[in-house]
């Protein structure tokens, strides 16, 4: 039996026109544990969801959801930044924190905020450009009809959120890994409230993967990129670093990362510049050396955290980048 696909087909309902609108927050969808890249821990996640105060053409409202935020309100996190201090602002809720520091992520459901809708290249769908805080004197509600996510109908019931109450859900992987892991994800009570600046439980991290890079590190980074990149090995070691870090540069890495960064970096092939006075010696990498082991250099096959190995397309990418 085929199984095709329209490549042509459209959106149910057209996109809602670019503008800025009122809205309501009408749910915080708790999805618990997720890994949505195989390379990146297990993590809790949520996502808002927004009403706004223009209709489709079936009578209902139109709403925008935010992307799966993690489960966090450290001063940084996109969940604090783009949606709950946009909603209750940055003052007042740093007074609120002060008082309590258990915060109720569901408190903001109710509340009033205006979207910016942007759409996405093809414009085929609406997307959250910005939140801005509501100013205005006529709030809206969250209408009767409104149905949560959870209880929305969906092709795998292994996509619903986890129910209240419930066991806390398996961990999801929405990537292809190389073999197939099902980590054990720490208990979770769905809606529980969340403390601001404290992660999902997890293990108690090491000394490397909380201490900053080193100076000697930097250098040998640097080095051995020159031979995977060439000359101007500036720009695709610091796009390589972006992606593969979170938007990060290389100075805020920690050692832990850092070791990280030269295991993809030697498993690269040498740029067709780099002569062979350039080959790195095992003293270029004793600042990667651990307390334990100070023979260790990590190498192309190194499993640090169980991830950054073996990613032929990417490397092939950035050293077209040195080129």
């Amino acid at each position: 039996m085929a199984i095709e696909v329209d490549v042509n087909a459209k959106p149910k309902y057209p996109p809602l026109e670019e503008n800025v609108y009122q809205a309501v927050v009408a749910e915080v969808c708790d999805w618990g544990i997720v890994q949505e890249k195989f390379d990146e821990s297990p993590v809790h996640k949520v996502q808002v969801v927004y009403q706004l105060n223009a209709l489709r053409d079936d009578g209902k409202r139109h709403e925008v959801r935010s992307w799966k935020e993690r489960l966090s309100l450290h001063e940084k996190s996109n969940l604090r930044l783009k949606h709950v201090e946009k909603i209750i602002g940055k003052a007042k809720l740093e007074t609120m924190l002060a008082a309590n520091p258990l915060f109720d992520v569901e408190s903001i459901v109710g509340m009033n905020a205006q979207i910016e809708v942007i759409h996405n290249a093809t414009g085929e769908y609406a997307n959250i450009g910005a939140v801005l805080a509501y100013r205005g004197n006529d709030p809206i509600t969250v209408t009767d009809d409104y149905m949560p996510l959870d209880q929305r109908p969906r092709r795998d019931d292994s996509d619903a959120p986890p129910q209240p109450g419930a066991a806390p859900a398996p961990v999801r992987s929405t990537a292809v890994p190389a073999a197939t892991v099902t980590p054990t994800p720490a208990p979770v009570t769905p809606n529980a409230p969340v403390t601001p600046n404290a992660p999902p439980p997890r293990r108690t991290p090491t000394e490397a993967e909380t201490s900053p890079v080193k100076a000697s590190q930097m250098d040998a980074i640097k080095k051995q990129a020159q031979v995977s990149f060439g000359g101007n090995f500036k720009r695709p070691l610091a796009n390589l670093v972006m992606d593969k870090f979170n938007d990060r540069e290389l100075s805020e890495l920690t050692a832990d990362e850092a070791a990280q960064l030269v295991s993809i970096l030697r498993s690269m092939p040498a740029h067709k510049d780099a002569g062979s006075d350039e080959t790195l010696t095992d003293a270029d990498y004793s600042p990667f050396a651990d307390e334990g082991d100070p023979g260790y250099r990590p190498s192309a096959t190194d499993a640090t955290q169980g991830a950054l190995t073996g990613m032929p397309e990417p490397q092939m990418a950035y050293a077209a980048a040195g080129a």
